[in-house]
């Protein structure tokens, strides 16, 4: 088996959408799939780099580019980004580069606009199927954007299999697209390598006692990631301060917040007590998971983040809305508390069952999330899935 794998989120990009390709990838290369990466940036130089079964082709799309130094994956051009790219052109580019490599099976897209303008075509033009892997924001956001809606359909209507990473989105893609074989495909988490080291579990106790000071009968609720409108931290907020539970919690912010929000919690000092450290890699936010009672994922629409099996492995409760992925991974009491996305009502009653719920009984709470995403949410697993999609 031989894929042709487009994406925008590869390594050295950040964020949730990189780290779930890059595990994805790298678990199909382990189990003997060969993957040709053409990752489709905004930065660096025109790279190729060997690995085993396979390689990465990094392709930068550049306003400025000489078009003879831009047509094979060996080519060492500069990229010179601004907001005037060419993206016929460069596309154009990138088919030169690739349309000789031989015995492929399959062509993927892997989020963002550009892969999923070009595969459909890729595909066709090398005779293979075509598989999209639909992330949150690919449905969410495309779908009711007057650009990228017939993007989007260009492709789901080409598709040999769409992988959805959420139920909702695998139903949705459905109703739109009945004659699409349309599969479900959560994310996974290794757990023997996701655990809390002795000195992270210091750590941890280090900001629980910088957070809290002395107090006892405080929470501290955390939230984590790439902080967009669409992950409703302001709404969250809103309704903490709504439901006059704010004395009860301090705030953990580790990620980037919209501007829009970080004044919002200043301008709510001290009534709301926060702290906000900006975004970490994944093993850097373990004791900063730890610390926290309670992870928070407000969101009015999502994919399935990688907070919610990081966290959730590590055996931190969640309070969350019935968006995305979250009912897929949640059951509502036993792990948490799950609340209707979008509804400040039902966000502000599953604050209060979290303000006058016990120590202990969150900690159950977490140690039940953490055995139910270690049987149920494993790489192995999401890899064995994927692996039923390319022989289909």
């Amino acid at each position: 088996m031989k894929i042709l794998w487009l994406t925008e989120n590869y390594f050295p990009r950040t964020g949730g959408m990189a780290q779930s390709c890059d595990r994805i990838v790298e678990g199909l290369r382990r189990a003997g799939v060969e993957i040709i990466i053409l990752h489709l940036t905004n930065k660096g130089k025109q790279q190729k780099e060997q690995t085993y079964n396979g390689y990465n082709f990094h392709f930068p799309f550049s306003s400025t580019a000489d078009s003879t130094t831009q047509i094979t994956p060996n080519a060492d051009a500069n990229s010179n980004i601004n907001s005037t790219i060419d993206e016929a052109h460069h596309l154009q580019l990138l088919w030169l580069a690739i349309k000789d490599e031989t015995n492929l099976t399959h062509v993927v897209s892997f989020g963002g606009t550009l892969s999923l303008m070009a595969a459909p075509v890729f595909a066709a033009w090398l005779r293979v199927p075509l598989v999209v892997l639909l992330r949150g924001n690919d449905l969410d956001t495309g779908i009711f954007s007057v650009r990228k809606q017939p993007i989007i359909d260009f492709a789901l209507s080409r598709a040999a299999a769409v992988a959805c990473v959420t139920q909702e989105k695998a139903q949705k893609v459905q109703l739109l697209y009945p004659q699409t074989k349309t599969f479900y495909t959560p994310n996974g988490i290794d757990t023997m390598n996701w655990f809390l080291l002795e000195a992270d579990k210091q750590k941890a106790l280090q900001l629980r006692q910088q957070f809290l000071g002395g107090a006892t009968d405080r929470k501290i609720i955390g939230i984590f990631g790439q902080l967009k409108a669409k992950k409703g931290v302001l709404f969250c907020l809103e309704a903490l301060v709504q439901a006059d539970l704010a004395a009860q919690f301090h705030v953990l912010v580790v990620g980037e917040l919209a501007m829009e929000t970080q004044q919002w919690l200043e301008n709510h000092q001290p009534t709301v007590s926060f702290s906000h450290f900006p975004f970490m890699d994944r093993y850097h936010l373990l004791p900063y998971y730890a610390a926290c009672d309670v992870v928070a994922i407000p969101s009015f629409y999502d994919g399935m983040p990688n907070v919610l099996l990081e966290a959730g492995a590590l055996g931190v409760p969640f309070l969350a809305a019935d968006s995305g992925g979250m009912p897929d991974v949640l059951q509502d009491k036993l792990h948490g508390w799950l609340f209707q996305a979008g509804n400040q009502s039902s966000c502000e009653q599953a604050l209060l069952a979290l303000a006058q719920t016990d120590f202990a009984t969150l900690q159950a709470k977490g140690r039940a999330l953490q055995q139910h995403i270690k049987q149920n949410f494993t790489t192995q697993q999401e890899i064995e899935k994927y692996l039923v999609i390319f022989n289909f």
